[in-house]
């Protein structure tokens, strides 16, 4: 069983009226038993003043003989034997220690161990046994101790959880590898999304666009059917005119002189009856070229990847009549329509001539 000993309190209690007892302890004439006392004295203290220490490195002579080495330094007689004895069973802490430290140990721990070494002869009875037992058999103990323990265990346990470990790398790097996929495909998402919003930011201006130019076509529209309807108006007065008019007033000067109104009222009639067709026809055609570029907003981008892995494949020709056919202007035929000023010099004309009959 592993657990704490020098951190208790009463183990601890122990040992500081145990290490008061030393200092005042103190043999005339006794040089080894007062080199003991001095270095007993400084395990003591090293005890007391870092018991997390000794509670982890010396586990296995905590566990044997722990509850002895409290009954040594709990006895009241204190004599040279007790003090070799308790000496001893220091050196067993201290020499465990030493074996599960990495670098050099305290000088006062080192100095401890050392007087023991060099000087087992001064101790005797069962003192000397244990120091003999530290030093020839407590490594086998320790050995056997570190084998059956749980972090030996662990390292038993190494191999497979090194092919654990392996394992888990090989499903980390395979899930690592779907999540880059599909952050791949996201993003083949997202650059797709962004050229779609891209053009559909485009296709809500030609819609809107579009909405403008379909309210100016449809009053442009009602321009001109109303002036064409209005047009003939003239010429139907005339004609009526005539039918009741008698043929002395028709073959009259006066009435040639009438009909000038009339006739040029009909020629702006018709005049303006153009300019709103010219409107209409180009209100019509600019209706067209907007809805085009709507549906080609619905397309291009599919159509630049595609046009794009076309030409990086050598075939830059092959779709060159579709890009013709598609991306070409679509015009009405505006040959027949007249320009603005056509009417108003077919006016002068007419107005000239009637003034030149009229001087004759």
């Amino acid at each position: 069983m592993e657990e704490e000993f020098f951190s208790r309190n009463d183990v601890q209690h122990s040992l500081k009226k145990y290490l008061e007892l030393l200092k005042t302890l103190h043999i005339q004439d006794n040089e080894i038993f007062n080199s003991k006392r001095e270095y007993l004295k400084d395990i003591i203290s090293s005890f007391i003043h870092a018991p997390d220490i000794w509670d982890e490195k010396s586990k296995m002579n905590i566990n044997f003989i722990s509850e002895r080495f409290l009954m040594e330094i709990n006895n009241e007689v204190m004599d040279e034997d007790s003090l070799s004895l308790t000496y001893s069973s220091c050196l067993r802490f201290a020499l465990e220690r030493g074996t599960n430290t990495l670098g050099r140990m305290p000088r006062e721990i080192a100095r401890f161990q050392s007087y023991a070494i060099y000087n087992i002869n001064y101790f005797c009875g069962e003192a000397k046994e244990q120091i003999e037992y530290a030093l020839r058999e407590m490594p086998f103990s320790l050995i056997h101790h570190l084998i059956h323990s749980r972090r030996f265990k662990d390292y038993e346990n190494f191999p497979s959880l090194v092919d654990r470990a392996e394992k888990v790398t090989a499903e980390w790097d395979e899930e690592l590898r779907q999540k880059i996929d599909n952050v791949d495909n996201l993003k083949t998402t997202l650059d797709k999304h962004e050229g779609a919003y891209n053009f559909v930011g485009l296709y809500a201006g030609f819609s809107k666009l579009g909405r403008i130019k379909k309210e100016e076509y449809k009053w442009a529209k009602i321009a001109m059917f109303t002036l064409g309807c209005i047009l003939p108006i003239p010429l139907f007065a005339e004609l009526i005119y005539l039918l009741i008019a008698s043929p002395e007033t028709i073959a009259s000067y006066s009435y040639l002189i009438k009909t000038v109104p009339i006739i040029s009222l009909t020629l702006i009639f018709i005049y303006y009856f153009r300019i709103a067709l010219n409107n209409y026809n180009s209100i019509r055609a600019q209706i067209v070229q907007i809805e085009l570029r709507k549906s080609l907003c619905r397309f291009i981008q599919s159509y630049a990847e595609y046009i794009k892995d076309i030409k990086s494949g050598g075939n830059e020709n092959l779709l060159a009549k579709f890009e013709e056919i598609i991306f070409s202007n679509i015009m009405t035929s505006e040959e027949k329509v007249p320009s603005t000023f056509d009417g108003l010099e077919q006016l002068a004309g007419l107005i000239g001539a009637v003034k030149g009959s009229k001087g004759k």
